[in-house]
């Protein structure tokens, strides 16, 4: 992936030791998360005037571990992994409006990275001790997704049974925020977009090979949910989340090799944490 793969490298490695050096103050808790949603995914190009089109939807379930802190004193932040898998479904491919071709796919993802931020509490005159807060966040997020296509038919004619792989590799700059309003001492709602700006992403075709994709890629994410404190460690959360993920392909030879495409994800999480 050459050398801005590795100057991306030993950047997250710094800004990871960073972070890691500001948990020794604080007191972290373990969250466990468990997703299900559903997701579409469409690549489109013009082809020299003619217009190529595919689109593809799936269930889709996500697992994930997260190192979080958000006790609105100081430094907050949170620590995320996770690995997701969709169903298998369809895939259509329109040529200037015409069915051209038809296959399986499925993907999974694994993906990491962190934020960090500073709590800035919000006086709204109501009480003594403020009841909402704003932490403003920056971090970095690696994810690298496989698609996985098989069962083509190309204007039904012709039937390939042959598995072709397609690997995304994603680096982004994370930029946002997370707001909380606390109802109570045990009940809070937060609401946290992020926006993702790709510093560098490449798709790797088992078939036709690797590929840098162009500048201006970026994703969004927002999560909006309710926690409340068991006790003093333990935690639940149902939260909503909604991502939009927007990656221009690239060119080889003058020719369209990787396609602009999109994907869209929208479902529901449940997750419990630890606080120690």
């Amino acid at each position: 992936m050459g050398k801005k793969s590795i100057v991306l490298g030993i950047a997250c490695i710094v800004l990871v030791f960073a972070m890691q050096a500001t948990a020794w103050a604080v007191a972290w808790k373990v969250d466990v998360e468990s997703y299900s949603g559903y997701v579409t995914y469409k690549e489109s190009e013009d082809l020299s005037g003619t217009q190529l089109d595919s689109n593809w939807s799936a269930y889709l379930n996500r697992t994930g571990l997260a190192l979080k802190e958000y006790d609105h004193e100081s430094w907050e932040g949170e620590m995320r992994v996770g690995f997701s898998f969709t169903s298998e479904d369809s895939e259509t491919w329109d040529v200037g409006g015409a069915r051209y071709q038809t296959n399986d796919m499925k993907y999974w993802a694994l993906d990491s990275g962190f934020l960090l931020g500073w709590a800035v509490p919000l006086d709204m005159g109501s009480s003594s001790e403020p009841n909402m807060y704003l932490t403003p966040l920056i971090g970095y997020n690696y994810k690298f997704m496989r698609f996985t296509r098989t069962n083509f038919n190309i204007l039904n004619t012709i039937t390939i049974t042959d598995t072709v792989d397609e690997d995304f590799y994603i680096h982004a700059l994370e930029l946002g925020g997370k707001f909380d309003f606390m109802v109570n001492e045990k009940l809070a709602l937060f609401v946290k977009p992020i926006w993702g700006i790709v510093l560098y992403d490449y798709a790797h075709n088992s078939i036709g090979g690797g590929i840098e994709g162009k500048e201006g890629s970026y994703y969004i994410n927002l999560d909006t949910g309710v926690e409340y404190s068991i006790d003093e460690n333990w935690v639940v959360g149902l939260l909503f989340r909604a991502e939009w993920q927007r990656l221009k392909g690239g060119n080889r030879d003058n020719e369209v090799f990787w396609p602009d495409n999109s994907l869209d994800a929208y479902g529901g999480e449940v997750n419990v944490a630890y606080r120690f």
